[in-house]
């Protein structure tokens, strides 16, 4: 009704809103069309200006092409003149050679006696020199190499048997003589580890006394023999230079066809165990090598032979020093071109861990009983004023005493199904139980039955062979596993593992200082 009403009006309203919104859209047009002349002529005047701009370049370039090549002609014409005048002089020059080749023989050959009597003799001898073997340019004296007599002499097996405990009372009666400090667990763990292993690691903060140790046990083991001239540990600083072997035990030189053993004086020691170990078999005595601070170079640069052969037995267990067909017969080492590694050899490895290292390798760590050393009471006064270590009474401990002390049994029933249960979690934090490790578990606890509880000594393997290679935590569940081992250890009824606890408690705040907490 309203619309019938208002029609007239309504259609009014319609025909002013259309006219302007025509007008409106006019005045767009126009706008639109003065924009698009603008552009044209913008786009015109851009494209003229870029052909000018191209077409000097180009012109310059071609000028330029000119140049260069008015100079190459130029260059080429001076090469052709100096060729010409270079063949006329050496044509000319060989013409009078050949015209005067005759006079100048037939001189030398007038004053040839006067020569060979006076100017050309030491010329003559110096190339004589020269031509000499490789042999007799180097036959020079070289010091004679010689294996001590006494390791060398057979021994009558007329002494009695030492007991293990016997041995590692005499230990600690050596370490409390010359004034030294540790935990009575440390001692026993160091004990066990040096008599099932070819490889121990201390580590700890600087001052434990980690290369004292190494010492104090070689000193027990040589008992009266220490004051006989029989030499004790082999105390070897490593260099951070070092980058094969031949830093650590000699190299040869080709030219002299010789062979030069290190400073460190381990080629000799290796000697020294191989022919004992031929002479007296298990009579011989222990030969330890300390590698002090091993890790201030990559240790498998310049031990990585050492890490193989030692595991293996028999005629492979042995180390190539160098080629015996390139060595001459005037080298003094020609016998030892591979020395068999002795079943009587050790090694101790100290290392600190600071921003002067090297990290250890999964692949070291997982050959080695690797022992946290803790500071202990304040040490006395004697021995701390740099004097020769006190020796014990006693004989030499043997290659055989170590194999009597040794066992290799299976693994109790209960510590077996503790070790089955911490498997799980130790493969989600990625350190699963290789065989390698637990063959070396089996037999540490095995073994330390003289000076330890099993489950004294399963808990140092936790410590030594396991929570080690625990590193770098990045995910919740890693956590969350570790979390779960440290519970498993708590609470089981076997034992208070206490250095595997308390070793899982740093690797946990070390993880969380980190601040690392990605999701899986």
């Amino acid at each position: 009704m309203y619309i019938q009403e208002r029609t007239a009006e309504l259609q009014a309203k319609i025909e002013v809103e259309v006219s302007t919104k025509r007008e409106e859209a006019r005045q767009v047009e126009a706008t639109l069309k003065k924009l698009q002349a603008r552009l044209q002529k913008e786009e015109s005047e851009g494209r003229a200006k870029l052909h000018a701009k191209l077409a000097a370049e180009t012109e310059e370039a071609r000028q330029k092409i000119e140049s260069e090549q008015v100079k190459l002609d130029r260059d080429k014409e001076e090469f052709r003149r100096q060729e010409s005048l270079l063949k006329q002089n050496l044509e000319k020059v060989t013409q009078e050679l050949r015209n005067a080749g005759d006079d100048v023989v037939n001189r030398f050959l007038a004053i040839a006696p006067l020569l060979g009597s006076t100017i050309f003799a030491r010329p003559v001898q110096l190339e004589r020199q020269f031509e000499q073997k490789p042999d007799e340019l180097c036959d020079r004296p070289t010091p004679e190499f010689a294996i001590p007599a006494h390791l060398t002499t057979a021994t009558l097996e007329t002494a009695d048997p030492v007991t293990e405990t016997a041995f590692f009372d005499r230990f600690r009666r050596v370490v409390d003589d010359n004034g030294f400090t540790y935990r009575p667990l440390d001692l026993q763990r160091f004990h066990v580890s040096v008599k099932c292993g070819d490889l121990t690691i201390l580590g700890g903060p600087s001052g434990t006394g980690k290369s004292s140790l190494p010492a104090l046990y070689s000193q027990a083991l040589l008992g009266e023999c220490a004051a006989d001239g029989r030499t004790g540990c082999l105390m070897i600083n490593i260099n951070p230079s070092w980058m094969d072997t031949r830093d650590l035990l000699g190299h040869l030189n080709t030219l002299e066809r010789r062979y030069y053993p290190a400073e460190s004086g381990l080629f000799q020691h290796l000697v020294y165990a191989e022919a004992e170990h031929a002479a007296k078999v298990s009579s011989t005595g222990l030969y330890l090598t300390c590698l002090d601070e091993m890790n201030l170079s990559q240790v498998e640069h310049y031990f990585s032979d050492f890490m193989m052969v030692l595991e293996r037995r028999g005629k492979d267990r042995s180390i190539q020093c160098f080629s015996e067909e390139i060595i001459g017969e005037h080298c003094p080492f020609r016998k030892w071109a591979r020395i068999r590694l002795a079943p009587s050899l050790r090694f101790v490895g100290t290392v600190n861990f600071d921003e002067t290292t090297r990290l250890l390798s999964d692949r070291l760590l997982d050959r080695v009983n690797m022992i946290r050393l803790a500071s202990g009471a304040l040490p006395s006064v004697a021995g701390s004023d740099g004097s020769p270590l006190m020796g014990a009474d006693g004989r030499i401990i043997t290659l055989r005493d170590f194999q009597m002390w040794q066992k290799d049994a299976a693994l109790p029933s209960d510590l077996a199904s503790l070790l089955d249960a911490l498997r799980p979690s130790l493969s989600i934090i990625g350190c699963p139980l290789s065989p390698r490790v637990y063959r070396a578990i089996c037999r540490f606890v095995s073994s330390a039955s003289a000076v330890m509880s099993s489950d004294t000594a399963f808990d140092a393997q936790l410590a030594q062979r396991v929570i080690p290679k625990i590193r770098n935590l990045v995910t919740r569940s890693q956590l969350d596993a570790l979390d779960e081992l440290n519970q498993t250890l708590e609470s089981s009824s076997i034992g208070t593992f206490e250095e595997s606890r308390m070793l899982l408690e740093e690797v946990r705040q070390s993880a969380q200082t980190r601040g690392w907490d990605v999701g899986d």
